[in-house]
């Protein structure tokens, strides 16, 4: 019985953490809205927004209400240079996913979505804040 309540007061953390991140992001003092820069007849969706830090909030959306998607978006479509290393961090699942380069592509299941803060500038310390990007994992 400790080791589950143990798993829920982790699983509830991380949510709870992950929720901060998420409220940081949606109140960033950028000012700015989310574009959607992709939409295909698969239900794919890429929507992206400038953060103020020079940081990218990207979400993934699958519309489609019964089968998985693969959804991808390139760095051309961020306005980018294809050679940009970035370092990605999901929000929801609370993990630094590591650097990409050129693209980004994920499997979404059905009606979900994957957010994530693209940044520039290292790896993005879980600090929920919205500069929390620094040097180093």
């Amino acid at each position: 019985m400790v080791g589950l309540v143990s798993l829920v007061v982790l699983k509830l953390g991380v949510l709870l953490w992950a929720a901060s991140e998420a409220i940081a992001i949606n109140q960033d003092i950028s000012f700015s809205a989310a574009d959607r820069i992709s939409n295909n007849t698969a239900g794919a969706q890429v929507w992206s927004r400038p953060l103020s830090n020079g940081d990218l909030a990207v979400v993934f959306y699958n519309s489609h209400s019964l089968v998985p998607a693969k959804v991808a978006v390139s760095w051309e479509e961020l306005h980018l240079p294809s050679s940009t290393s970035l370092h990605v961090r999901d929000i929801w699942a609370a993990t630094n996913d590591g650097p990409a380069v050129g693209e980004l592509s994920a499997i979404i299941k059905p009606r979900d979505v994957k957010f994530m803060r693209l940044s520039h500038n290292g790896a993005i310390q879980s600090s929920g804040s919205n500069s929390s990007s620094s040097k180093g994992n």
